[in-house]
């Protein structure tokens, strides 16, 4: 028997040894990767993966990995699309719900909701109780603000909030409840709309600037960037943050350099009117997506500034609003699907790899299509959705939040599936 050398093996049939990387794959375990790949993804089940891209796979059959792969995307969406599996949920709240924040810890979901009066609760799950979580109110930010974020840091195991009104931020320890801390920023930082918890740094954006703190445990001194308009929404990539304002206007700042902004894409308004920018968020590695308050979703490619200026990426049809700053949106975390909530109360769904919208069937029964998150109509607009993947019988799930009240729509699952 020849001997065992690290990054090679022994060929028998050509007596020697080869490196390991030209070995090639026996003829079974293609087969059964052929067959892995083919074979439909069952929704019903918790989570949701594609198959990974090696490069040894792309080289040796890249037109039907790449096959396998759409296929997989377009079956999922069939799935979502077919949702009829919900479950409603009422808050012990003294106002509406303004922000949304679900994570899993420690296996268990742990909710974050921030109410139009400047409180925030926290809601865990409770198997000794008839209801199936317990909420209790935590604090309040300040009477009569509405919490404008709720991010949660889980390397860090920190939750913070921020809310409108004189510019404020708290946050806790997960871990250990009583360690709490706010802070009261100078009296030139009010408005706090938007905010990114990125590690132990803080991005706020705020009335006519932005405030960055580099450390929230330490920095009481925090760097201020001047806007020429108020912030609504803030995305950040590494050292690039990304602020979309009152004024329709997108600009990029870099937390390296000075503190001149560029502003991007501004072009497109030379023909149309202007348009507050409610929701950025940056997607794979050089796309940009936009939600404007006038019901313009698109996404730009960030590679090409000055062309694609006027000539989107994707544009996500059917998204319908005027005038409401306070609607919802949400990306999964693989960054395969977008949910947005309209002015008319109905929540809508997009593939973001190809921008088609997910249409439950017109067979659907009326009972289901009651349950169906794209055939719904909710009471009151939605002002913080959420897609949520869990452990256990939860799967995938859509969160949906109005009034005092939430809604789990179990994405892919059905009540009474035939």
């Amino acid at each position: 028997m020849p001997a065992t050398l690290p990054g090679l093996y022994w060929d028998e049939t050509r007596n020697r040894y080869f490196p390991l990387s030209s070995k090639p794959k026996v003829k079974e375990e293609i087969s059964n990767q052929k067959t892995q790949l083919a074979e439909p993804r069952n929704i019903v089940t918790p989570g949701y993966h594609y198959v990974p891209l090696h490069s040894s796979s792309l080289r040796l059959r890249q037109p039907e990995y790449t096959r396998a792969l759409r296929d997989s995307h377009q079956n999922i969406c069939y799935h979502f699309a077919q949702t009829s599996k919900k479950e409603d949920f009422h808050l012990p709240a003294f106002g509406n719900v303004t922000a949304l924040n679900i994570h899993s810890v420690h296996e268990q979901l742990l909710h974050l909701v921030g109410d139009d009066q400047g409180w925030v609760y926290t809601g865990r799950e409770s198997p000794q109780s008839t209801e199936r979580f317990a909420w209790s109110s935590d604090f309040n930010m300040s009477p009569s603000s509405p919490v404008s974020y709720l991010p949660i840091c889980l390397t860090l195991n920190l939750r913070s909030a921020t809310c409108l009104g004189q510019g404020k931020i708290y946050y806790r320890d997960i871990g250990f409840p009583e360690r709490t801390i706010t802070i009261n920023l100078s009296n030139g930082v009010n408005d706090i709309r938007a905010a990114d918890l990125h590690g132990d740094e803080v991005v706020l954006g705020c009335k006519t600037k932005l405030v960055y703190l580099p450390d929230i445990n330490a920095t009481r001194s925090p760097r201020h960037l001047k806007m020429k308009s108020d912030v609504f929404s803030i995305s950040r990539r590494h050292y690039s943050i990304y602020a979309g304002c009152r004024n329709g206007s997108i600009e990029r700042f870099d937390l390296r350099e000075s503190s001149h902004s560029q502003i991007l894409f501004d072009s497109r308004f030379d023909q149309q009117p202007r348009s507050s920018v409610l929701h950025l968020k940056c997607l794979r590695d050089n796309e940009l997506l936009v939600c404007h308050q006038n019901g313009e979703l698109v996404s730009f490619d960030l590679r090409f500034l000055a062309s694609n200026a006027k000539n989107p990426l994707q544009t996500f049809e059917g998204h319908v609003n005027s005038y409401l700053p306070t609607l919802g949106l949400a990306i999964d975390s693989y960054q395969n699907f977008l949910f947005a909530a309209g002015q008319d109360r109905r929540v809508r769904g997009w593939s973001l790899r190809n921008g088609i919208q997910l249409y439950p069937s017109p067979t659907l029964a009326r009972a289901e299509a009651s349950t169906n998150p794209f055939s719904t109509v909710f009471p009151s607009p939605v002002t913080a959705l959420q897609m949520v993947e869990s452990h256990g019988s939860d799967g995938i799930s859509l969160w949906a939040a109005y009034d005092r009240d939430l809604s789990q729509f179990h994405l892919g699952q059905q009540d009474h599936p035939s």
